[in-house]
């Protein structure tokens, strides 16, 4: 080689090593970055501080069911602060990153991780990349760090629907089922209940009827208790407000029963919920307190165990569970953050998908938290903070977070052991 090359070389390579040493990313072009447009027909967003601490955050949105999606590269707090959580990630140095996929676990995970890549090919090298996600945004940061632990080196899920795909469509039936016992079902309107009409739009076509023929007050209120028992629900996850949107979770799974169910057999290609095998019951108690209702729990209990003989479409299950279901086998941490009382993704879904990462002898890769309250992705900017904080403290020490990271002060409740999975 050209002696008068060696030396701007070695120049060259002593800086790189010496970033890369003390935690810091390769930028390769000019910082602050502020960068909006479109990858792969989707909007995306990436923002680099000009005070990079080498970490990127590829966020994955949640469902966002009305009106055309968005890109999103942080979650929002609740309740809101200012300057907002986007704004303080961004004052601690962290690069932000995220696409504005379609409602599906497909287009979340094919879009996130081509906006990953085209990070690491336009923007820079980060030394760290953790992907973060809410509700579907969620499931979309455990598919990814089960499938790509070579790009990713954390995931934290908030609210994640951590049950497969197909059995939380599973769960929707049943709700669709108990509903159908106690108020009946618009065949006309909606599809059958075992096979959706694909574009039925839960506003226009669902709600309406709710309201004029179901909404919850003195003469329905025992019906919609049946319905909460069968679903195996506590009172304030049913019944609760999402504080985020203000929305009421038995209105929301009504939704998820129709219109979000309905997307999913259009997107697979057929039904993909099933309820072979499953027998729906209640406790002698909960008959009992549903009688006092006026409700007669045996007939509604005989109308739903009647209809158990619905089966999915197998190879549109087979696709779901492609693209929406998980291994457990882990090879990065991963931290998940549920509120306790979750009326849209039950809590139930973190022990399905503990039970998982057990049964693939990963439990050490795994951290589960819990926040007491009521509410669906209704965590704070110090709870998304403190996550953060906890994952890069194992990341960087190998050892798993505990209640000194995540302290009850902060609304952390990591004693709370959640139910087992619906069916």
């Amino acid at each position: 080689m050209n002696m008068k090359w060696m030396v701007p070389i070695a120049v060259f390579l002593l800086l790189t090593c010496r970033v890369t040493a003390d935690g810091k990313g390769v930028a390769h072009i000019p910082l602050p970055v502020d960068l909006t447009g479109a990858l792969n027909g989707v909007e995306y967003i990436i923002r680099v501080p000009a005070n990079w601490n080498g970490t990127l955050l590829v966020f994955a949105h949640p469902n966002q069911p009305r009106g055309p999606v968005t890109a999103e590269c942080a979650p929002v707090a609740w309740p809101p602060v200012t300057p907002s959580l986007e704004e303080q990630l961004l004052g601690l140095g962290y690069a932000l990153a995220g696409s504005g996929f379609r409602n599906s676990d497909k287009d979340g995970i094919q879009h996130t991780l081509s906006l990953t890549n085209f990070f690491k090919g336009r923007i820079g090298n980060p030394d760290r990349i953790i992907v973060w996600g809410n509700s579907l945004g969620g499931k979309v940061a455990l598919k990814l760090i089960e499938e790509h632990p070579g790009i990713y080196d954390g995931a934290i899920a908030n609210a994640a629907p951590a049950a497969a795909t197909p059995e939380n469509l599973d769960s929707a039936l049943a709700f669709g089922l108990a509903y159908a016992a106690a108020f009946g079902w618009h065949d006309d309107l909606w599809g059958p209940v075992e096979d959706l009409r694909d574009d039925v739009d839960f506003w226009a076509d669902v709600l309406p009827l709710i309201q004029t023929e179901a909404w919850p007050g003195p003469a329905t209120y025992g019906r919609w208790e049946f319905i909460r028992l069968v679903l195996h629900q506590p009172a304030e996850a049913f019944w609760g407000t999402n504080p985020v949107n203000n929305t009421k979770f038995f209105a929301v799974n009504m939704w998820k029963a129709t219109q979000n169910r309905a997307a999913a057999e259009a997107e697979y290609g057929g039904p993909v919920a099933s309820n072979i095998g499953i027998q729906y019951t209640l406790s002698a108690q909960e008959e009992l307190d549903l009688d006092s209702l006026g409700v007669n729990a045996d007939e509604l209990l005989a109308y739903m165990n009647a209809r158990t003989n619905i089966t999915a479409d197998i190879a549109a299950r087979n696709h779901a569970e492609h693209w929406g279901g998980f291994t457990g086998r882990l090879r990065r941490p991963v931290l998940t953050m549920h509120n306790i009382f979750d009326g849209q993704n039950f809590v139930s879904s973190e022990s399905y998908y503990a039970a998982l990462v057990q049964g693939a002898g990963c439990s050490d890769q795994l951290v589960q938290a819990y926040v007491n309250g009521i509410g669906h992705g209704s965590f704070s900017a110090d709870q998304y903070l403190s996550v953060l904080g906890a994952m890069n403290s194992w990341l960087d020490t190998g050892v798993r977070p505990d209640e000194a990271l995540l302290p009850e002060i902060k609304g952390f409740n990591l004693g709370f052991v959640p139910p087992p999975w619906l069916f």
